[in-house]
């Protein structure tokens, strides 16, 4: 049995918890694409229920790659459902892949990882092959 929860929501965001009554180990904080909406499921969120994990999905109003969420309000609405898991994994794609580096960085603790799958100009990946060179 899952619970949904709806953590935080204003006109720029929305963050909804899904939380099984026995505790999984990992815990994967998910996050919209560019395209998402403001809803209570999206990217990741079915994937990681089938799979047994418990999951927060971060909605941003569309467009507005997260910046009427801080990252002050993102600890301070997910701090208190976060105890408890061995791993806690925050994930997104596109924009929502920087908003799992991003927010995932002000939860960081020892046992968080940070996915996120890029879709980006020819341009960013000629920079990031550059950078490569500089890279022990």
């Amino acid at each position: 049995m899952v619970e949904t929860q709806e953590i935080a929501r204003s006109d720029g965001f929305c963050i909804t918890g899904y939380f099984r009554a026995k505790k999984p180990r990992r815990l994967i904080i998910t996050f919209g694409d560019i395209k998402s909406r403001l809803a209570s499921e999206g990217f990741g969120t079915r994937w990681a229920l089938a799979t047994g994990y418990d999951t927060i999905y971060v909605a941003q109003k569309r467009k507005t790659q997260y910046q009427l969420l801080s990252r002050e309000t993102f600890k301070a609405s997910v701090k208190d459902y976060l105890g408890g898991y061995e791993t806690i994994c925050t994930y997104g794609a596109s924009v929502g892949g920087y908003a799992a580096f991003y927010f995932g960085g002000a939860i960081r603790r020892k046992g968080n990882r940070g996915l996120a799958t890029f879709v980006q100009s020819p341009a960013f990946h000629i920079l990031t092959l550059s950078r490569r060179a500089f890279l022990p």
